[in-house]
């Protein structure tokens, strides 16, 4: 599979908000901005833990949240992902999106378009 990062609007509740999208992420893992946003509701909802992430920078340990059950919308098709992580600090100072998409979405489209001339993604 190409590794593709992009960016992509997805619907979340009445939000539309914007994701790096990586083909090469094994699942999705949303950020501190979807937390923030999201905040009172992911604590009721989402259990909290300590995981390590590890990178070309080193291993860390991160606060997340788990979250049972999130839908995204892409076009008219809702996407339900299960255990999603939630971290509550920012991976990076300048980080501007709600989080990262993964294989775990994309898996459960049968087809995805990716239009590069009018700059759009299309799941069915």
């Amino acid at each position: 599979m190409i590794n593709w990062i992009r960016f992509i609007a997805l619907k979340t509740g009445n939000d539309t908000l914007s994701y790096l999208f990586d083909s090469g992420a094994t699942s999705s893992v949303l950020y501190n901005a979807y937390f923030n946003k999201y905040k009172n509701q992911i604590i009721k909802t989402a259990t909290k833990k300590t995981m390590g992430f590890a990178g070309a920078g080193g291993a860390q340990k991160k606060t997340v949240y788990i979250l049972p059950k999130s839908t995204f919308t892409l076009g008219d098709k809702a996407i339900s992902l299960n255990n999603l992580s939630i971290l509550t600090e920012k991976i990076t100072p300048g980080e501007k999106f709600y989080g990262n998409i993964g294989q775990d979405f994309i898996r459960q489209f049968n087809e995805i378009t990716f239009n590069f001339k009018y700059m759009y993604v299309e799941g069915r």
